[in-house]
């Protein structure tokens, strides 16, 4: 069974799109997760993980320097994690900790495949393309990927958890409400919790709605829920939690 290694970290934005590869590719390969401190959080404990104590270093220029001193230890750490667990291919969701994995993985010649879900490029995964073999992603137009890489991309359709494969496809078809999901990551729900509540409104005037819908972290949603209320949109407000949808 050949071993695949899954590097990840940081926001739910990265590591979400790793947990559901995890659960894809675990029945036909030996699976592992590595992340960080900050992804830790996001990852069931079932799943079979190594989480590195590196921080993220600060975006300041004066520290720089230290920087490039949590960059180096961590890169040490993966080189001493690959070196006894060899692995096949490293697969790279982007993140602060894909940055050493990545290129200790070079070092032992291992196949590199990034995984970028988003339409935008991270730093990371933008960072890493020189060191891949392929890219994989949702968008056939990914906005900042250099056209020198281009013919490293593979568009494959969107890895949902696998929880939405088990269920019954069955749906309400009533054609009167028009059913909204807006979920994201961080930077995303917070964009969409502060800008889209006013055109919800206005297209509420028009249509029927039900809007589910994910609040950044810091929004009361007992207020946002009163100015839904007020124009009659059928609502299901929350802040992050771990598979809201797939449950029974």
């Amino acid at each position: 069974m050949k071993k695949i290694l899954i590097s990840t970290g940081g926001s739910g934005g990265h590591v979400l799109p790793a947990i559901n590869l995890f659960e894809h590719l675990k029945k036909d390969f030996d699976v592992k997760l590595y992340t960080d401190v900050r992804g830790a959080k996001y990852i069931p404990e079932d799943v079979n993980r190594t989480v590195f104590d590196v921080k993220q270093a600060p975006e300041k220029i004066y520290l720089l320097p230290i920087k490039f001193f949590f960059l180096f230890y961590a890169f040490i750490k993966c080189l001493l994690h690959l070196s006894k667990n060899k692995f096949d291919t490293v697969i790279s969701t982007g993140g602060y900790m894909s940055l050493p994995v990545v290129l200790a993985a070079k070092i032992f010649n291992i196949k590199i495949l990034l995984f970028e879900p988003n339409s935008i490029i991270g730093r990371s995964n933008k960072f890493l393309l020189n060191f891949s073999n392929k890219i994989l992603c949702y968008d056939k137009n990914l906005k900042g990927l250099n056209q020198k890489y281009i013919k490293k991309v593979i568009l494959i359709d969107p890895i949902l958890n696998k929880c939405f494969y088990n269920k019954n496809n069955s749906i309400n078809t009533n054609n009167d409400i028009l059913r909204i999901l807006i979920i994201g990551g961080s930077q995303a729900s917070l964009f969409f919790s502060k800008n889209l509540k006013k055109e919800i409104i206005e297209l509420s005037l028009k249509n029927k709605i039900e809007i589910t819908q994910q609040l950044s972290k810091g929004f009361d949603i007992n207020n946002y829920k009163k100015d839904y209320d007020n124009y009659n949109i059928d609502n299901n407000l929350f802040l992050f939690k771990e598979n809201f949808l797939c449950k029974n």
